[in-house]
């Protein structure tokens, strides 16, 4: 396929289940490569991506959801070879911190989606807080992320625009809270960052003001 098309610029192997690093080998020739989908290649491992990272520098997009052989180590290596890299779906990987450190080194990344990462938890997103491009990010489903941890996120992250972290918060109370302006115009616009030490205050803050928690 590569050889017959020395222009290729995206590829989606979705579910292509038998696809492995045999394959993302044969990928990594096609140098011009700048999206990249493999959600559920369950042969892909960090060997497989990290071809592709070395042959396709200029990866803009990829997403490898589901891709459970790939780790920490691969995520790493990915940063290092591909800096044009602006959005990454990690879904459903059994992946660190580590990778969150790695991606803030990525200057031009502004999504990044990470649902059901049970292994990253606040102190990562504080990692990903060095970067300064973030306009969205998906943390649903991951079970140790809170609303602490994101308000660090957005203190940082000048950018950010759109969050999804359905399944994951909880209201810690005496900490920082992820508000959103539910009178603002155009809804859901504003987004603020509050302490509640008691369920009252935080209930009287709705009522007064409009604004509402990412998540009770």
């Amino acid at each position: 396929m590569v050889a017959a098309c020395p222009r290729l610029e995206a590829v989606d192997l979705s579910h292509r289940v038998a696809a492995g690093d045999r394959e993302m080998a044969a990928l990594a020739a096609a140098a011009g490569l700048r999206e990249l989908v493999m959600d559920k290649c369950l042969g892909v491992t960090d060997v497989g991506l990290a071809k592709v990272a070395v042959g396709c520098p200029g990866l803009e997009k990829l997403s490898v959801k589901w891709c459970r052989e790939i780790s920490d180590i691969g995520i790493e290596l990915l940063a290092k070879k591909c800096p044009e890299l602006r959005s990454v779906d990690i879904s459903y990987l059994k992946v660190s911190n580590e990778s969150l450190r790695s991606l803030s080194t990525l200057e031009k990344l502004v999504d990044i989606t990470m649902v059901c990462c049970l292994l990253v938890d606040d102190h990562g997103l504080l990692m990903l807080s060095a970067g300064n491009s973030l306009k969205s990010i998906d943390v649903s489903r991951c079970p140790h992320v809170t609303s602490e941890g994101l308000a660090s996120l957005i203190v940082s992250q000048r950018f950010i625009q759109k969050i999804n972290a359905g399944h994951s918060l909880h209201v810690p109370w005496g900490k920082n809270v992820i508000l959103v302006g539910g009178k603002s115009d155009p809804p859901y616009d504003k987004i603020s960052v509050w302490t509640f030490n008691t369920e009252t205050e935080l209930w009287s803050h709705m009522e007064t003001k409009g604004d509402i928690p990412v998540k009770i």
